[in-house]
């Protein structure tokens, strides 16, 4: 919290596993967006950073996407200490390969521990991603706003270094 500047009296969190009724998914996720509007703030923490789980789970996607997608809504990321330092090492040496590392992910490979999920997921990004006419694939027009919030969380974090 104290990185993002954020008071740890005055600042809320929502963990979607708990937030989400994993018991009834389908209903639930189409709220995503509108939850992160009322809450102004997604953070997602990169662990490890050369290797970030978060990039390589659907609902961590899925998430990431509607903060580009919903007015109002501000990404964060964030890293343990340790990682943060190795972070800053890479970004003052080896740049590309941070870029490379943040944007390699794909939706279609994601996982979840729920295949019914991934499944759900899919679809919503099918319906909500399709162009007109279907020229574009709505998986890489989805990769690709999530592969921007990135970037531009990423810009956003290396200022605070």
């Amino acid at each position: 919290l104290e990185l993002h500047g954020m008071d740890a009296t005055a600042t809320y969190l929502w963990v979607d596993l708990y937030c989400i009724r994993q018991n009834s998914v389908g209903e639930d996720v189409r709220f995503i967006g509108e939850v992160e509007r009322q809450i102004g703030r997604v953070v997602v923490v990169l662990d490890p950073w050369h290797a970030p789980v978060c990039l390589t789970r659907v609902w961590c996607l899925y998430e990431i996407v509607h903060t580009q997608l919903v007015d109002k809504t501000i990404f964060h990321l964030t890293m343990a200490p340790d990682e943060r330092r190795a972070f800053v090492r890479a970004l003052q040496t080896n740049r590309k390969r941070v870029e490379q590392v943040l944007s390699t992910f794909d939706a279609r490979t994601a996982d979840a521990t729920n295949e019914m999920d991934k499944l759900m997921i899919f679809e919503l990004i099918r319906e909500s991603f399709a162009s007109p006419g279907g020229r574009d694939d709505p998986f890489d027009l989805f990769n690709a706003t999530v592969r921007k919030a990135v970037k531009q969380a990423v810009a956003a974090f290396s200022w605070q270094i």
